[in-house]
């Protein structure tokens, strides 16, 4: 799980390598494009690389199979297959707000929503892999039975504080950010800011249960929550984008997320800590 995290940092470091002599060379608008996907390629090369010399298991390309005498004891589509649901989903019910609010909204709503998105998401993105710590440490603790309800909230509690913090963070940033980068012509509102950290706050807390719902069941039931959660986030900031303007993408996914993600995760995540106990 370390090698996980230490290649999930790679792609900020390559991004933040690759902007700034853009920005240095005031380089055109296309250029900046490049580099998310050249971020991610490499991250990509890197984790074939290690997985590969780690697991000792030669990769083949998809769709060799037919032409290879290979035995394969596991079948990788079962664990593959709703991470890729669980990533189009996201990307779906996340990506997408700019488009609804260009299509719902105002230009200053997408003005104001992708100005807090674009220090919401380092935060994001550090959670995540703060996260990802405990991957490997409840598949442990599940095989030998030794997980229990004290410890699991205790990590809940940790992510509480550490959503609480960053939440912190980003109202303090904001108004910076604001004078910095547009010298106060884009300056995003209170409610905007209020939903996107209670957003942060809701996808740290979500950390643990995501992480312990990690098997085959669990991956499946995850991707349904992310799917469900990417509906009812389109559907409700087309609904509430008139009143609540640039903060219903934010206040949709907090909705959305809690009643279809958190909770549910939360619940079976308890449910199978009480199982294991019991056996």
């Amino acid at each position: 799980m370390v090698d996980v995290v230490r290649i999930g940092l790679l792609g900020p470091i390559v991004q933040t390598v690759a902007y700034l002599p853009l920005w240095a060379l005031d380089a055109p608008v296309e250029a900046y494009f490049y580099v998310p996907g050249t971020a991610y390629f490499a991250m990509a090369v890197a984790g074939y690389v290690v997985a590969s010399r780690r697991s000792g298991i030669k990769l083949y390309f998809w769709g060799t199979a037919p032409f290879r005498r290979v035995v394969t004891q596991h079948r990788l589509w079962h664990t593959a297959a709703p991470f890729l649901i669980v990533s189009v989903g996201m990307a779906a019910g996340f990506q997408s707000h700019r488009l609804l609010l260009a299509q719902f909204g105002t230009p200053t709503d997408v003005a104001e929503y992708s100005l807090v998105a674009q220090f919401l998401g380092p935060l994001l993105a550090v959670t995540s892999v703060v996260g990802q710590n405990l991957w490997t440490r409840y598949r442990s603790m599940i095989g030998t039975k030794s997980l229990e309800i004290s410890v699991f909230r205790s990590h809940i509690l940790i992510f509480l504080i550490i959503g609480l913090v960053f939440y912190g963070v980003l109202f303090l940033v904001m108004p910076v950010a604001s004078n910095l980068l547009t010298a106060g012509a884009i300056y995003p509102s209170v409610l905007v800011i209020v939903f996107a950290g209670l957003y942060l706050l809701v996808s740290a807390i979500h950390q643990p249960s995501a992480m312990l719902l990690n098997d085959t069941k669990g991956l499946w039931f995850q991707a349904a929550c992310v799917i469900m959660v990417a509906v009812g986030t389109i559907v409700l900031t087309i609904l509430t984008v008139d009143r609540l303007g640039a903060a219903a993408p934010y206040a949709s996914m907090v909705v959305s997320m809690v009643l279809f993600q958190l909770f549910p995760s939360l619940r079976l995540a308890m449910l199978i800590i009480r199982r294991q106990n019991k056996a």
